[in-house]
């Protein structure tokens, strides 16, 4: 049968069911959850999933009616519920479309604190403050949402909507579904099955197989069976390709929420022992108890224990503090997993099917996390350690998988594509993955004529093409990282480690690429916050901030202020004006930190992050780490980067060098040092501790810094604080009660003004609740409850924000430049710079980041304000590339490369001998397509990018070939003779025309070659090949239908 490979990502977007469809505008798929719900959008030929105003592409599926007569959707809604829980709707999937009497409606009623009435003809409804909604009203609410949110991406209305449903809704479910689109404008052109849009999305479907689907979602569980055939069916058409859908069971009591709530149960049965209270009598402290389970349920996929910390529960100061271990939420839930083994084995006995019918395992939903399979667990989830253990019962090894939240509305636009209802692209109906290489390798083989370069096959052409169109960027990083680690004596792995303020995170170099690595939470950030608990324990990370407000006196943040410092120095002596534990002063000046009567050194506090961050890296490269690359500030004084150095030795580690932070993250943004020579770039680095302005000039791949200033009172901290007073000042004015007397309260203050900060950069209004915050004698526990601008914000921060502008301003003067010498010329958003592709070791493609010569760094600088200001000082639009969390510690892995701290990247010792099978990789991926019978040994993915490096360094080099091909390689049908290399057996011609094109290489003119090939691979001015080749896919494509 016919290949069915541009199904995925890089598939034609032409309609086959209707190549002329007669929709107007863009076309958006919708996944409308039980617990979530996302819309994507089709974009250069991909699907994408948009984010919403407050940055997530996961939109809660939550409605709220607030009694200043406000109607919230998402996360606002979620924010306001601890208070407002009556009136606060979810779970409205479950509703729609069903009978007041029916089982899962009165089941449901049980456990949802609003109010559900039957109405005249028997529907359900939700009555809130007084007015009565039904269920198509509520979802509207969402829909317009996610139809808001493509609206202001695409800057167009949207009129048109693929929507998906779980395969057991029935025809009253789907009508009610299509009313909630109607009553937001919206026309759902289709309304496609959940798992069969699943499996769209993201598999390659290039033969006949047999699809097991199993979604586990936030409000129901649902098992299916597809069958991908060539006979004739009612599911998806293509080439005459079909899924048909065997069978589909569901059980509405296995959700997401179902798990929620045992821990709930849980947390009050534990809670019932200890204090002899109900707390189910408490709307207010069930509500919260059902937003703290929902958090540790995420936690526990990806850490093995987690703490649940809720203060002032109930009246009487009561607060509740319990860990929850993996193993215990396993236990809570074992019959719930056991449900869904049931419901598989049940439905494959139905259709008489064995593990070994079944081809491929799909898991989906948010419960899962696991939309993909075939690719191997990278750690064993809390969640995904019991549905790994059901479906090895099951399936075998077919259960591999990955997280992806999305996958449900990209195949919902795929299904949309497939039967003609997407049609909305652009100008150009071609295939920029394949179709538009070949038109390229036309280009390339008429330029190359002239040079005699022999071109056997339109692999190699195309090979060529690629290489031509590559700019210069990576393989000068190549060559670079070649030349310099040729002395390197140092065996072992060699971290990255960005120590900050407020976060810190480590890299390694893998496979030639730098990567920041994910701790034990799954982030790639790790608080730089340390925790001494009354049991003993020490705790590092998220971990020890999730404490905090019940042990601020012993939880440790902000330990970069003190490392290396004097206890008078001023720094020391107006930090300890904000922080709740407690410094003291050595006999020798030095500064101490006091932690449960004993006294620990910043560098021992310091310690405890690093050994963290070491243990991260060893996780993930199985082997012992010794030697790191750190990175610090530009000020740090002898003494204090003699104590980072201490803080190394205790943690098990060398520090190889000390690199600055700003050209850390200059070189980490971006590695176009070539194309950037003699610029000018500065470096804005407002982090958690400390605000540092460097302006930086490359010469001969050398960044020097030109100048460079800071102010420790502009800082990610100072922000918070100034939320934090105005909060305070607030709540004495409403309540006359200072809120500074209360360790407790002032502390869920401070996490509060953090994450309200955080929401700000996303969108412009946050609401902060803190239930019972403190207890009044007069008027018991009393709520926080107060909406923060961010044009509040930007007034509370000004003198902040002012400050920032004024060093800006200085250092530019320290260098001697005025505003208009640092370049801001915009950088082409093209595929040869921004959206340049290249190719990862398994062949996929990996968006490329261009330089900017205005970088910001750090948490703060993602507030709107601070990079407005910024803009305004340099009279000129800021760079505005996508800010990278990692790019301090990324920059350090490829300084240690650059200074020759970091070995290569594989066990090749020599550069004669790297030389040589480079040169072997790129020929033998150049053939592997029509010449994989000659059983040449692939060693790497990355053939066209080392035939460039190979070339290129060769060309500078003028060395002999003879003599760089001198080593003996064991092949079977290559023979040496002199000094030079003879070809032979089957594949001699191929690998005399690679040898001709290295030869020639060097009087190439490249840049002509990369002019030539630009226009091409824009798009621009198609050659008469590609509007042929365009007109005959479309042919082939009506003509297959």
């Amino acid at each position: 049968m016919r290949s069915l490979r541009c199904l995925r990502p890089s598939f034609f977007y032409f309609s086959v069911k209707n190549f002329g469809s007669t929709l107007r505008g863009p076309v958006i798929g919708i996944n409308f959850g039980f617990t979530n719900s996302s819309v994507a959008i089709l974009e250069d030929r991909k699907a994408k999933v948009l984010k919403n105003d407050e940055g997530s592409i996961l939109t809660p599926s939550v409605v709220a009616f607030t009694k200043d007569d406000e109607i919230l959707v998402g996360a606002p809604a979620i924010r306001q519920s601890v208070l407002n829980s009556q009136n606060t709707i979810f779970g409205i999937k479950r509703l729609s479309g069903r009978k007041y009497d029916e089982k899962e409606v009165l089941d449901f009623i049980k456990d949802v604190p609003y109010k559900i009435i039957k109405s005249s003809n028997g529907d359900a409804l939700i009555e809130t403050q007084g007015n009565i909604y039904s269920p198509p009203q509520l979802a509207s609410f969402i829909l317009k949402k996610l139809k808001k949110t493509a609206e202001n991406y695409l800057n167009k209305k949207v009129r048109n909507a693929i929507i998906t449903v779980p395969s057991y809704f029935n025809d009253s479910q789907k009508q009610a579904l299509r009313y909630a689109c109607k009553l937001v404008g919206v026309k759902a052109v289709r309304v496609f099955k959940e798992s069969t849009a699943a499996a769209l999305s993201d598999l390659d479907l290039s033969e006949i197989k047999t699809i097991a689907v199993y979604n586990l979602g936030g409000g129901i569980f649902n098992f299916s069976i597809l069958k991908l055939s060539d006979d004739e069916g009612r599911e998806i058409i293509f080439r005459k390709v079909i899924f048909k859908l065997f069978s589909t069971h569901c059980d509405s009591s296995l959700g997401g929420i179902d798990f929620d709530y045992a821990i709930v149960n849980y947390i009050v049965e534990e809670f019932k022992k200890e204090n002899g209270i109900d707390l189910t009598k408490d709307s207010t402290a069930m509500q919260r108890l059902r937003e703290a389970a929902e958090k540790a349920k995420c936690k526990l996929s990806n850490s093995t224990q987690t703490e649940i910390i809720l203060p002032n529960i109930i009246l009487g100061t009561k607060h509740i503090n319990i860990k929850l271990s993996r193993s215990k939420f396993e236990e809570l839930t074992a019959d719930l997993f056991q449900k869904t083994a049931e419901l598989c084995k049940k439905s494959m006995k139905d259709e008489n099917l064995e593990p070994a019918d079944i081809d491929q395992v799909l898991l989906v939903g948010g419960m899962s996390k696991m939309p993909r399979v075939f690719l191997t667990f990278s750690r064993s989830f809390s969640i995904q350690k019991q549905l790994k253990q059901i479906f090895e019962e099951i399936f075998g090894e077919k259960s591999k998988i990955e997280n992806k939240y999305e996958m449900i509305a990209t195949g919902a636009l795929y299904l949309g594509v497939l039967f003609g209802h997407v049609n909305y692209i652009d100008g150009r109906i071609t295939n920029i993955k394949k179709e538009l290489w070949k038109t390229a390798s036309y280009i390339v083989k008429e330029f190359y004529k002239d040079i005699n370069i022999k071109v056997l096959t339109d692999e190699a052409v195309k090979g060529l093409g690629k290489f031509a169109a590559i700019t210069s960027s990576e393989l000068r990083l190549m060559d670079i990282i070649w030349r310099s680690d040729t002395t390197s004596t140092l065996r072992g792995p060699v971290i990255g480690i960005n120590f900050g303020f407020a976060n810190s995170s480590v890299a390694i170099l893998e496979n030639r690429k730098a990567k920041v690595l994910k701790n034990d939470e799954g982030s790639i950030l790790t608080p730089s916050v340390v925790a001494f608990t009354k049991d003993d324990e020490i705790l590092v990370g998220a971990p020890a901030i999730r404490q905090s407000v019940l042990n601020s006196q012993n939880t440790i943040f902000g330990i970069k202020r003190l490392i290396g410092r004097k206890y008078d120095e001023k720094e020391v002596q107006d930090f300890m004006k904000d922080i709740p534990y407690k410094i003291v002063r050595d006999p020798n000046g030095d500064v101490l930190i006091e932690v449960q009567d004993k006294l620990h050194s910043p560098p021992q506090i310091a310690s405890y992050i690093l050994t963290k961050l070491k243990e991260t890296a060893e996780n993930n490269l199985n082997k012992k780490v010794r030697d790191a690359i750190i990175t610090v500030p530009s000020y740090f004084n002898d003494s204090q980067k003699q104590a980072i150095k201490e803080a190394a030795k205790l943690a098990g580690l060398r520090v190889l060098r000390f690199v600055n932070e700003s050209v850390a993250a200059a070189i980490g943004y971006n590695l176009d040092i070539q194309n950037a020579q003699n610029e000018i770039v500065a470096v804005c680095n407002l982090n958690g501790g400390i605000f540092e302005f460097s302006i930086l000039e490359l010469k001969n791949d050398v960044y020097e810094v030109l100048s460079n200033n800071y102010d420790a009172s502009i800082s990610g901290e100072a922000f918070d604080n100034a939320i934090i007073n105005y909060f305070v000042s607030e709540s004495k004015r409403e309540n006359g009660i200072d809120l500074i007397q209360d360790p407790v309260a002032m502390q869920r203050l401070r996490k509060a003004a953090v994450k309200a900060k955080c929401k700000l950069s996303n969108s412009t209004q946050n609401e902060i609740i803190l239930p019972n915050i403190i207890f009044d004698s007069r008027r018991g526990l009393l709520h926080f409850q107060i909406k923060l601008s961010r044009s509040k914000l930007e007034e509370l921060t000004a003198d902040l924000v002012q400050k920032i502008e004024e060093l800006c301003k200085k250092s530019m003067k320290d260098a001697d430049l005025k505003s208009d010498d640092i370049s801001q010329d915009e950088i082409q958003k093209s595929f040869l710079h921004n959206e340049k592709e290249s190719w990862d070791e398994d062949g996929n493609d990996i968006p490329y980041i261009g330089i900017g010569h205005a970088l910001l760094v750090g948490g703060m600088s993602k507030m709107p304000k601070i990079r407005n200001v910024i803009g305004e000082v340099f009279k000129k639009e800021i760079f505005n590339s996508e800010l990278k969390d990692g790019a301090i510690a990324i920059g350090a892995v490829y300084l240690g490369v650059l200074f020759g701290k970091i070995n290569y990247f594989d066990d090749r010792r020599t550069p004669k001998n790297r030389s040589i099978i480079m040169f072997w990789e790129a020929i033998t991926i150049i053939v592997k397509e029509y010449y994989s019978a000659l059983h040449i040994d692939v060693r790497s993915r990355k053939a066209i990018k080392e035939l460039g490096h190979f070339a290129v360094h060769m060309a500078d080099e003028r060395k002999d070939y003879g003599d760089m091909y001198s080593a003996v390689v064991d092949t079977d049908d290559i023979s040496k003779k002199g000094i030079g290399w003879y070809f032979g057996g089957e594949h001699k011609d191929l690998c005399n025309s690679c040898f001709d094109f290295l030869k020639y290489f060097p009087s190439i003119n490249k840049n002509e070659v990369h002019n030539k090939l630009k226009p091409y691979i824009l798009g621009i001015n198609l050659p008469s090949e590609e509007d042929k080749m365009a007109k005959y896919i479309a042919e082939k494509l009506e003509g297959a239908y």
